[in-house]
């Protein structure tokens, strides 16, 4: 949460915020309202690995006027598999439609053979494809993949994936056998405008002048000025030499080895 150095946050406010992943940031708003934009701007597209262009608040979005900006990064940064697992490679990428005028193109890929666990499903399910299961190096998390049958296609995957349906994919992985998995090396970034998606969710009165955040700090016409969700994912070529790491390298070829 960024404010501007004329609210005096109440110590109610900032108490419970102590036990949260929360940051709290003064800007001159008022007196350089350009110069704090950019400095808030540059700092939220470097705790994303500079993912996002410039002007990530626009300046219509910060001015003279700004009370408060929130903004929340959530950034997902896997390096594929175990140290030294992964293989590079380069593959090709084919359009999913003959309509699709972008064609094939050639990018980076990752493969690795391993015993992972998976799951089926026919057209008697919500989907028809493959769910994979791939580790990473905290066995506490792990990739879902979703794969479409032949006979099926993207499209018709993403349309019937809903949050029920991905929980009871999950919970039928019961398989495991030796898979080869290929897939690219991807970066997936979205920048998302809160003030845009949360009033149509009922959170109105927060960034008109009806807002209420006596609670917070108490100065007439309070009110969020701008708020701003910026997400990345990544997924690296090869993982850092940890003994984590080479503990689940060396499982994975232990399990080959029994093969």
């Amino acid at each position: 949460m960024y404010h501007d150095a004329r609210v005096s946050v109440s110590q109610d406010f900032k108490e419970p915020l102590s036990s949260l992943d929360m940051h709290v940031h003064i800007q001159d708003f008022a007196e350089s309202p350009e110069q704090s934009r950019l400095a808030l701007d540059g700092f939220l597209r470097a705790l994303t690995g500079f993912c996002f262009e410039r002007d990530v608040f626009t300046g219509d979005s910060v001015d003279l006027d700004t009370f408060v900006v929130l903004a929340s990064v959530f950034c997902f940064g896997s390096r594929w598999f175990a140290a030294g697992g992964a293989k590079s490679s380069t593959g090709e990428f084919h359009a999913e439609s003959l309509s699709d005028s972008r064609g094939d193109d050639y990018v980076q890929m990752l493969t690795m053979t391993g015993r992972f666990q998976f799951a089926q499903f026919n057209k008697d399910d919500a989907f028809e494809g493959t769910l994979l299961d791939i580790p990473y190096q905290d066995p506490r998390r792990s990739l879902a993949i979703f794969v479409p049958a032949p006979s099926s296609n993207l499209a018709a995957l993403e349309k019937n994936l809903n949050a029920a349906v991905i929980l009871t994919s999950l919970g039928r992985l019961e398989h495991r056998g030796l898979v080869e998995v290929t897939l690219p090396r991807m970066k997936v970034k979205c920048l998302t405008d809160l003030k845009h998606y949360l009033p149509p969710m009922g959170v109105v009165d927060a960034f008109t002048d009806s807002a209420d955040f006596v609670n917070m700090a108490r100065i007439v016409g309070l009110r969020v000025s701008a708020a701003k969700h910026l997400a990345v994912f990544r997924a690296g070529h090869r993982g850092p030499k940890t003994a984590v790491a080479e503990a689940v390298a060396n499982e994975h070829l232990h399990a080959l080895c029994r093969l």
